[in-house]
């Protein structure tokens, strides 16, 4: 087994640290003291497809893997802490979609990511539950081929911004996964929340008030939400 990089990565890294020295670290303290999200210099990582990293080169990404990801995430924070923890983050719808999601999902949200259009947000914390998935009270309820979303997630990054929403609701064969998109009615921003660290990276509250969502909108399997949560 190897552990020194290879010659792409080390490349990679070099062009990472730059741009995160030039381009993100004169605004880091600003936007962490504002507690702001900047879309212009997120879509300035897409043009690279740094979002994409891990996404394959089909839908737009850059087909890298753990270790050009662990790269970004490594270089970026060195500047930027809530940067960092945005390109990991990231990974969790995007690992979710490659995974489980149907072509026409991925066809139509990878390249979104992969470009920096668009970022994705993960809705599993509640406020009775916190992060336990068997004690959340957000449902998944059938009607016909539909899904029926109803609850409030308490912890999620930048609402605002994102096109995608991950959530995991307790369906009637158990904690299922879906993707959300956050133009569909009954999604709704309730409020921002103050946080202590990576204030960059701002948080909301979130509802789904009988927020209807297809079937394609399923991932994996009803009740297996585990499948999907540690992909």
């Amino acid at each position: 087994m190897r552990f020194d990089l290879d010659a792409r990565q080390r490349e990679l890294q070099a062009a990472v640290r730059e741009f995160a020295a030039t381009v993100v670290a004169p605004t880091a303290e600003e936007r962490s003291r504002d507690s702001r999200w900047d879309s212009a210099l997120w879509r300035e990582f897409g043009k690279r497809r740094w979002p994409g990293v891990v996404i394959p080169e089909t839908y737009g990404g850059m087909g890298g893997g753990a270790i050009e990801h662990a790269i970004l995430v490594e270089e970026v924070s060195r500047v930027d802490g809530s940067l960092g923890a945005a390109l990991n983050l990231l990974q969790q719808t995007v690992m979710a979609i490659v995974a489980f999601a149907p072509e026409t999902m991925k066809r139509h949200y990878l390249p979104l990511l992969a470009s920096g259009e668009s970022f994705s947000i993960t809705g599993i914390t509640e406020a009775d539950a916190g992060s336990k998935l068997t004690d959340m009270r957000t449902t998944a309820a059938r009607e016909g081929e539909h899904w029926i979303l109803n609850g409030v997630k308490t912890e999620v990054h930048i609402p605002e911004h994102v096109q995608i929403c991950l959530m995991f609701a307790k369906a009637p064969a158990g904690i299922t996964a879906f993707l959300v998109d956050t133009a569909t009615p009954g999604f709704r921003v309730v409020h921002q929340r103050g946080i202590v660290g990576l204030r960059g990276l701002p948080m909301s509250a979130v509802a789904f008030e009988n927020c209807r969502v297809g079937p394609d909108h399923l991932l994996g399997e009803e009740g297996h939400a585990y499948d999907v949560f540690f992909k």
